[in-house]
């Protein structure tokens, strides 16, 4: 027992030490440190599970792309790096880094666009900063050595080096597409700026996570507007036309179930007018699962009601273009009927792997067909999305050991047989019926006469 005691006493002096280290080297504009005592009480809210934390800010230089100007826009970086309980001491118990843009709040170059134009950018090159600083905890850790100092060296070296030719790049490019523009429209006299909007659809948006990282980036775009929690999910945006891109572009990296942008407008503003006083939303409101309705009453009281109708694929003429976004193919989907799991939780598992990397939506069921309440149910599993991704998810799934034999040995599918496969209907995701089937199949059986009416709803008398 005691020497349990020593043991925990030891990593707990080692990562104090450490920390009265980094304190020491970095100003603490710089370099943030919460013990223990203070984990569960900073602004992040971080679980005290985690063990003590490490806040470095990184800033990111952008050179200007602007020939008549020599002053630098930067974007700030926090490095996160968790000591966890056992670290340094325990080979398994490496530092957790992580790695987040930082929204900041002085706005002191009036360039809003050349600035979020780095931060996607930034945004883009986040991964190769966590690999290197990964790479250096895992090595340390291997050695039960203090790593903290050296990731964040690694990350100052990161900075210097990679990240200033990622920017120098950026910066040469745009200059060069800039004159080059400027040769082009050297006869234009009045500058137009664009408003543009967005109508966002996805199959729901409930994740406390996603609506905060659409809320901060709204704010962080100066995007206004509305997103509606529930099924389905609705965000509505406004702003310029930039940074309603990087915002669509920005989300869709997270992880939906379907996400697409069903509709949008652009209006050409001149510099004689105001830019704001053609806003019609000041900033980014949140609305609950039950307030479609008043989304929509919102929409028809300030003229976007045709914006809001692309909600439902409704699409009609407006004095600003409404622009519909078209899939590239249409809903392919399938129904399948596996004769037996016998390990049903990796089976299951997988096939849901399966259909993520070949983006497709996958639905589960068991099916009672006989009257018999003895008889064995059947698993049916339906798959929707383009054509290539449903065929490329079968010849995953006859090639992949996804199931157990008999031994518990690994094995390939051979007993899937394709009951019907072919063009559906695109609303099919949409519908409220076909919702309430796809959250409650996977806890029910599925009775006959229900698997009828969902099989006619999906592919009509065909299916």
């Amino acid at each position: 027992m005691e020497e349990n005691e020593d043991f925990v006493n030891g990593w707990c002096d080692r990562q104090e030490l450490e920390l009265l280290l980094l304190k020491s080297a970095y100003s603490p504009e710089k370099l943030r440190c919460f013990p223990y005592s203070t984990e569960g009480k900073d602004e992040t809210n971080c679980d005290e599970r985690c063990g003590n934390k490490v806040v470095r800010r990184l800033r990111l230089p952008c050179p200007s792309m602007d020939d008549d100007t020599a002053l630098e826009i930067y974007i700030d970086v926090d490095l996160i790096l968790r000591l966890p309980p056992g670290y340094p001491s325990y080979p398994e118990s490496a530092i957790l880094v992580d790695a987040r843009l930082v929204h900041s709040t002085e706005k002191k170059i009036p360039r809003p666009a050349e600035e979020n134009r780095f931060r996607k950018v930034g945004m883009e090159a986040l991964p190769s900063l966590l690999e290197v600083c990964r790479h250096e905890a895992s090595i340390a850790a291997e050695e039960t050595i203090e790593a903290a100092m050296s990731i964040i060296i690694v990350a100052d070296t990161w900075v210097d080096e990679h990240w200033r030719n990622v920017a120098s790049d950026q910066a040469d490019g745009s200059v060069l597409n800039k004159k080059n523009s400027a040769v082009e429209n050297e006869d234009v006299v009045e500058r137009q700026f664009i408003l543009g909007r967005r109508l966002i659809y996805s199959h729901h948006i409930i994740a406390q996570s996603k609506r905060k990282a659409i809320a901060q980036l709204a704010s962080e775009l100066d995007l206004g507007g509305y997103f509606k929690i529930g099924w389905p999910g609705i965000i509505i945006i406004e702003g310029t036309e930039e940074n309603c891109i990087i915002f669509f572009d920005s989300i869709k990296q997270m992880r939906w179930q379907h996400i697409s942008v069903r509709g949008e407008q652009q209006i050409k503003i001149k510099p004689t007018e105001s830019f704001d006083d053609c806003r019609l939303f000041e900033k980014m409101e949140e609305l609950g699962k039950d307030q479609m309705s008043f989304l929509a009453e919102k929409c028809r009281d300030v003229g976007l009601e045709n914006l809001f109708k692309t909600a439902l694929k409704i699409y009609e003429n407006d004095e600003e273009e409404v622009i519909p976004k078209k899939d590239s193919t249409s809903l392919y989907g399938a129904m399948v009927l596996v004769d037996h799991m016998n390990d049903p939780k990796n089976y299951k598992k997988s096939l849901k792997k399966m259909a993520k990397e070949t983006d497709c939506t996958l639905v589960l069921t068991h099916c009672l067909i006989a009257s018999n309440e003895n008889s064995k149910p059947m698993i049916i599993v339906i798959i929707f999305g383009q054509q290539i991704g449903v065929k490329r998810l079968f010849k995953l799934w006859r090639t992949s050991t996804i199931d157990v034999d008999k031994r518990g040995k690994k094995c390939l599918e051979r007993m899937i047989s394709i009951v019907v496969e072919g063009e559906i209907c695109h609303h099919i995701l949409e519908l409220q019926v076909f919702q309430i089937f796809q959250r409650t199949c996977d806890h029910h059986t599925t009775g006959k006469d229900d698997m009828s009416k969902i099989s006619r709803i999906i592919g009509g008398d065909r299916w």
